[in-house]
């Protein structure tokens, strides 16, 4: 989950895929054909259907290892099931990127974890348990920072 986190922050060929994914119930099967259109539609006339099909290949197999598929030819949907790391990165990943406070909870990272708000906010609470970030909540006021991560925050901030 954390290669998706990071591959799906730089690649705009596998965020362009992501509705397809998300907006599929669980156990129903998303075919080749899904992710095609939403990358023809995102990116209309720039790329041919060789390369259109070949991306959507690619955006399966990366959808399967992080376990948002099951199946080899057939890719059915699944729950991803994270945990405290995981939801730390997709956190600090909404953090750089303008997303504060309780807004954190929703951001696209914590969408791409199969989260509702009140879940990533209670794995952001074990996180902070574990020492991965630093969470102070108050009702719906949340704050939260990343003291291990400050070297790398220097170049966001």
């Amino acid at each position: 989950m954390l290669s998706l986190l990071a591959a799906w922050t730089r690649d705009p060929l596998l965020r362009a895929t992501t509705l397809a994914i998300l907006d599929t119930e669980v156990g129903v099967e998303v075919t080749r054909e899904a992710l095609q259109r939403a990358l023809t539609e995102t990116f209309p006339g720039q790329y041919s259907p060789l390369n259109i099909a070949k991306v959507a290949r690619n955006a399966a197999s990366s959808w399967t290892q992080s376990g948002h598929f099951s199946g080899y030819t057939k890719k059915v949907r699944c729950r991803v099931q994270p945990g405290s790391v995981a939801v730390t990165l997709a956190l600090l990943l909404g953090y750089v990127s303008a997303w504060h406070g309780e807004q954190l909870f929703a951001s696209p990272w914590c969408q791409l974890l199969d989260l509702t708000g009140p879940q990533a906010r209670s794995l952001a609470a074990q996180a902070h348990r574990e020492e991965l970030l630093t969470m102070k909540a108050i009702g719906s006021v949340v704050e939260i920072n990343f003291p291990r991560f400050n070297r790398f925050l220097e170049g966001f901030l």
